[in-house]
């Protein structure tokens, strides 16, 4: 079998054989100290059972370091991903990335979580840890993908390839603010700002439709996207002043 020369940061090299993983390379160049977690190799972030199959420098992670940290907590997102959903079959999560200071995930849920439903929640994610499950990485193909994710209420990035993407900023035109835009600035529907751009194209998308709609539509309209400040009635007050906007230069 043909072999490659993997080296650390510091310049120290080491032949193992081609197809090699992370883990393995570097117990070759005895350079696991304190707990790895992860590597870059060549500057990219991968598994401990990433196959390396050229010549490459490999950098360990420690859990301990702040790119460590980050791993973690992205994992034990999908930890709580896990026990809510065993809880409460039938909620629906959205996001779920690491923050400076842990990690969160948005959940759509019938009832709104009780501070009794967050220790079942926690009891319920120390049980998943405490069976040691594997957390392996998987390469699917786009139709592997497509056919894995076809009964979840999600948009994979795969199925907007060749299509035309619209973000918020693309609603205004020729330096003038679209009336969806409009409409959150002037009836204060922005608050924090982080459910904002879907807010407002999902609103544009229902007024190029129906400009006139009910508070009904407006708030079906509206569902797929999670307001984590505090009710929607300013939200739902810049779409109806979008939409007589529209209506007005109709």
């Amino acid at each position: 079998m043909s072999s490659i020369v993997v080296s650390l940061p510091t310049g120290q090299q080491g032949t193992v054989e081609t197809g090699t993983t992370v883990l393995d390379a570097l117990d070759a160049l005895d350079a696991r100290r304190g707990r790895v977690i992860a590597a870059l190799v060549d500057d990219h972030e991968r598994d401990l059972d990433h196959r390396v199959e050229v010549d490459a420098t490999i950098a360990p992670v420690t859990a301990d370091s702040d790119r460590g940290r980050a791993i973690l907590r992205h994992s034990v997102a999908h930890v709580m991903a896990q026990a809510v959903t065993d809880l409460f079959p039938g909620a629906k999560f959205a996001i779920g990335p690491p923050i400076t200071d842990g990690f969160y995930y948005d959940f759509d849920v019938d009832v709104p979580f009780t501070p009794e439903d967050l220790e079942r929640i926690e009891d319920r994610m120390r049980a998943i840890i405490k069976a040691d499950q594997a957390f392996e990485r998987r390469a699917l193909s786009r139709d592997d993908a497509l056919r894995l994710f076809a009964d979840r209420e999600v948009v994979l990035a795969v199925q907007a390839d060749g299509g035309e993407v619209l973000t918020v900023e693309g609603l205004a035109k020729n330096g003038e603010l679209h009336p969806v835009q409009e409409g959150f600035h002037e009836e204060h529907g922005l608050q924090c700002g982080f459910c904002t751009p879907g807010m407002m194209l999902a609103s544009a998308a229902l007024l190029e439709e129906n400009p006139d709609p009910s508070e009904e539509e407006i708030r079906w309209a509206l569902s797929g996207n999670i307001c984590r400040c505090t009710g929607y009635q300013n939200i739902v007050k810049a779409v109806q002043h979008a939409g007589a906007k529209m209506r007005e230069g109709s």
